[in-house]
């Protein structure tokens, strides 16, 4: 394998209401995948600019009152990764029919959540643990999810705070 890179994105929500931050959890994941999985314009930069060959990682992860992005891959083009990855970030692409297609993934997701008592209950604590927040994710509160705010809560984050993390391959001096 090669060196691997990941840059971790540390984003104050202290803001934020426990419903809010609830929501963002959404929002977030729909952003990261449009602008980060295998159709996106950053993988195909990635790809065409020979920076990797691998897709891009990412996840999120909430800590008190912080949102921790990470995106990472293989690579030993450092440079031409951070810059990529830091471009994407800033320049918060957003695509309304994109937003609608993975609200309807979400949805469907959720329905087939509901049959299943296990399925459903990680998720309600996860929000009640996370995020104080006492409810289930509910089909309505997805159903009333908007383009337009989904849009102003991702223009409102603020992807300065960054680190960036190298695992670097072991060198053989034989």
């Amino acid at each position: 394998k090669d060196d691997y890179i990941r840059i971790n994105y540390k984003i104050n929500i202290s803001s934020l209401s426990p419903y809010e931050k609830v929501k963002l959890t959404f929002y977030i994941n729909y952003f990261l995948e449009y602008n980060f999985d295998e159709s996106s314009e950053a993988y195909k930069k990635l790809i065409d600019d020979k920076i990797s060959i691998n897709s891009i990682d990412y996840y999120c992860s909430f800590i008190d009152n912080f949102m921790i992005i990470s995106i990472g891959t293989y690579t030993n083009k450092f440079d031409e990764f951070i810059e990529l990855i830091d471009n994407t970030m800033k320049n918060k692409n957003t695509n309304i029919e994109d937003f609608e297609i993975r609200k309807k993934l979400v949805l469907i997701s959720l329905i087939l959540r509901e049959e299943n008592f296990m399925k459903m209950i990680g998720p309600f604590i996860d929000n009640v643990v996370t995020f104080d927040y006492y409810e289930i994710d509910k089909i309505e509160d997805i159903e009333n999810q908007k383009y337009d705010d989904f849009v102003k809560i991702i223009e409102l984050l603020n992807f300065n705070n960054y680190c960036v993390a190298k695992m670097l391959k072991e060198k053989n001096n034989d």
